[in-house]
C-alpha cells in the first residue's frame, strides 16, 4: 500500500533509490516552530501553502456536524478517481488551543478523530484455520485462505479473533466467505455464504490443548463481572516456545529495545539455533560468537558485514530508558503509556523490581502503593505479581 511504499523508500540505505521513488504529500502538519503564523488548523495549512508546499485541495472548515457528514459524502463519491489511496476522512479541531488543552492519549490526539469508508468486500474460499499463539499465550484462530484481492491487496490470511466468534458466524474449513479488509488494512472474515456450504461440513472445534511441544490446558479467564472471557490461553507462560518467542520478539521491537537487525526472523532463527533462548542472551551474544568454533557469520543470510552492525545494534542498546525496559518485558496489560507512569512513580529498575518482587511474594503494602498510582490498576498489580512470580 502507499504508506508501506513510502515507507520502504525512505529506509533506503542509498538516497539515489529514494530519489528515484516518485513520493509525493500533502502538507498537514507540523512539528517543533519558535511562532506559530496561525492560530487555527486551517490557518497553518493555508501557511503551508503560501510557504509553496502542497495542500489538498479538498481540505475544508466545517461550522458544525451536518457540514462534515455532508463533506464527508462528498470525499465518498470522489474516492475512486483520486490519484492517490484513502481510506476515509480526518476530523479536526480548528482552535489550536482547545488543541492543546484536549492533548493525547498515547499517540492518538482527543481532537482528531477518523471517519472511515465502509471496507471493500471479495469472496473466497477457506481452506484451512489455524492457531497462532501471542506473547500472552492467547490463542488466536487464523482463516486460510484461497488468495483473493480485496482492496487493491492480495490476502490470503484472516483473523477470525476466537472461539466465540467462529461459533456465533458458524464458520466452518471449506466455507465459501465473505472477506473485507478492516479499516482497508486488517483482513477479517464478515460471513458466511451458507448457500455455498459443501455437504457433510463439520463445525470447527476449538482446542483445549495448546499446539506447543508441552500440550498444556488452555484457559479462558473469568472477567471481573464473573462472565468468561474470550479469549483462550496457554498456561505454559515461559515454559512455552510460542510464547517464549513472541516476548524476545517484543523485547527487541521499535517501541521497546528496538535492536536493528534483530526482526522477527531472526528472533525465530537465534531461537531455533539456541543462540537466544531469553532477553539476557541477547547480550552474551557477542562473547558466546567470539568463543564459539560455529560463528553466525557462517549462518546462511549472515556475513561479518551484518553481524558486525548486529552486535553494534545490541551495543548501542545496553543503556536504555526505564519505561522502554519496562514495556519490552511484555507484561500483560502494560503498554506504553502505564509503562511511563511505572517508570515516573519509581524511577529507577531497583526501585521498580523491588516492589515487583516484593508484591510477587504477597505483600499487600506494596501492592496498594502500586495500586494507588494514577492510571494504575487492579488488573496491572496482578499482571506484574503473576510474571514476577513465574
Amino acid at each position: 500500500n502507499p504508506r508501506n511504499a513510502a515507507a520502504g523508500s525512505l529506509r533506503q540505505l542509498d538516497p539515489v533509490i529514494t530519489a528515484s521513488r516518485p513520493l509525493r504529500f500533502f502538507a498537514y502538519t507540523w512539528g517543533e516552530m519558535s511562532a506559530l503564523p496561525a492560530a487555527t488548523q486551517f490557518g497553518m495549512v493555508e501557511a503551508f501553502r503560501a510557504w509553496g508546499f502542497p495542500t489538498n485541495p479538498l481540505m475544508v472548515r466545517c461550522a458544525d456536524a451536518a457540514a462534515l457528514m455532508a463533506h464527508y459524502r462528498t470525499i465518498e463519491a470522489l474516492r475512486s478517481g483520486l490519484g492517490y489511496d484513502i481510506d476515509g476522512v480526518v476530523y479536526k479541531v480548528d482552535d489550536l488551543a482547545l488543541q492543546q488543552r484536549l492533548g493525547f492519549v498515547a499517540r492518538s490526539p482527543r481532537w482528531a478523530t477518523a471517519h472511515k469508508f465502509p471496507a471493500e468486500r471479495a469472496t473466497t474460499q477457506l481452506e484451512a484455520i489455524d492457531i497462532q499463539v501471542g506473547r500472552t499465550g492467547a490463542q488466536t484462530p487464523v482463516a486460510k485462505l484461497r488468495p483473493v484481492t480485496v482492496g487493491g491487496v492480495v490476502v490470503s490470511n484472516a483473523t477470525l479473533h476466537n472461539a466465540d466468534e467462529i461459533a456465533r458466524k458458524d464458520i466452518r474449513i471449506g466455507d465459501t466467505v465473505v472477506v473485507q479488509r478492516a479499516g482497508d488494512v486488517i483482513p477479517q472474515v464478515v460471513e458466511v455464504v451458507l448457500d455455498a456450504r459443501p455437504e457433510g461440513s463439520e463445525p470447527f472445534v476449538f482446542p483445549h490443548l495448546c499446539q506447543c511441544d508441552l500440550k498444556t490446558p488452555l484457559v479462558r479467564e473469568t472477567t471481573a463481572a464473573g462472565e468468561e472471557g474470550a479469549v483462550a490461553r496457554c498456561t505454559g507462560e515461559f515454559a512455552c516456545p510460542f510464547q517464549r518467542v513472541e516476548h524476545l520478539r517484543h523485547f527487541v521491537s521499535r517501541r521497546a529495545f528496538d535492536i536493528e537487525g534483530l526482526g522477527e526472523k531472526q528472533i525465530a532463527f537465534f531461537f531455533d539455533k539456541g543462540l537466544i533462548k531469553e532477553p539476557a542472551d541477547i547480550f552474551t551474544l557477542e562473547a558466546r560468537d567470539k568463543a564459539s568454533l560455529t560463528k553466525i557469520a557462517n549462518f546462511e543470510g549472515f556475513g561479518e558485514t551484518s553481524v558486525r552492525n548486529l552486535f553494534a545494534a545490541i551495543a548501542a542498546r545496553r543503556v536504555i530508558a526505564l519505561d522502554r525496559l519496562i514495556y519490552a518485558l511484555g507484561v500483560r496489560h502494560i503498554g506504553e503509556t502505564t509503562a511511563r507512569g511505572l517508570a515516573r512513580a519509581y524511577g529507577s529498575w531497583e526501585g521498580f523490581h523491588a516492589a515487583c518482587v516484593r508484591i510477587a511474594g504477597g505483600d499487600a503494602e506494596a501492592a496498594a502503593e502500586m495500586d494507588a498510582l494514577d492510571q494504575i490498576g487492579d488488573a496491572v498489580v496482578e499482571a506484574l505479581k503473576a510474571f514476577f512470580v513465574e
